[in-house]
């Protein structure tokens, strides 16, 4: 009997330990100076069947969230948040199964820095394997920078699949300093001279 037991409670321990598995992570993610319409993709990952799920509350936010919230970061701003759509050529977790859009908004923003969206499945189960979310994304008035980009421990909540465990990791979004015209023909000035003087080399 006590063996029994003790195999059950194995058993339930590796259960768990698989269930951590499923993961969620935002990922670091370079995007182009003062250009609009930027996307961003979100993946969950875990082992297909065994991770099938009810429902999600996806929430995204940069850096502090923006004077919109108290915060003194200016950063990027979201102007989209899907966890679906009518793309053939995209295929969320959520897609073609689903009650709409929890958050009662057309594109899932709270502010320019905070996003929230969450939806049901509208039979059975989905499961959460693949793209979960396409954030899209404006970085106009931003030549370069870095910001945390969060997922989990956002104003507005956790990104969660309800009752379901998930691991999941925050990010960042950086748009890097511009490379300057002087540097690189400075840099094709030293370069060109050096492979001329080593074709006259190879010629004698």
């Amino acid at each position: 009997m006590v063996r029994v037991i003790t195999a059950v409670l194995v058993c339930m321990g590796l259960a768990g330990i698989a269930q951590a598995d499923l993961t969620i992570d935002a990922g670091t993610h370079v995007l182009q100076p003062n250009l609009i319409g930027q996307t961003i993709e979100i993946y969950v990952t875990g082992e297909g069947a065994l991770y099938e799920v009810l429902n999600v509350n996806f929430h995204a936010q940069v850096a502090d969230g923006g004077p919109a919230h108290g915060g003194v970061i200016l950063g990027p701003e979201f102007t989209c948040l899907d966890l679906f759509d009518d793309d053939p050529l995209t295929d969320f977790v959520f897609d073609g199964n689903n009650t709409g859009r929890a958050s009662g908004t057309p594109d899932g923003i709270i502010s320019p820095q905070l996003a929230y969206e969450g939806t049901t499945t509208a039979s059975d189960t989905a499961t959460a394997e693949g793209l979960l979310a396409i954030i899209t994304i404006d970085t106009t008035g931003f030549d370069s920078g870095s910001w945390d980009f969060l997922l989990t421990g956002c104003l507005s909540g956790n990104t969660d699949f309800g009752d379901v465990p998930v691991t999941v990791s925050n990010g960042t979004i950086i748009v890097p300093e511009p490379v300057s015209l002087s540097m690189i023909l400075l840099g094709a000035g030293l370069i060109l001279p050096r492979r001329r003087w080593s074709k006259r080399i190879n010629k004698r």
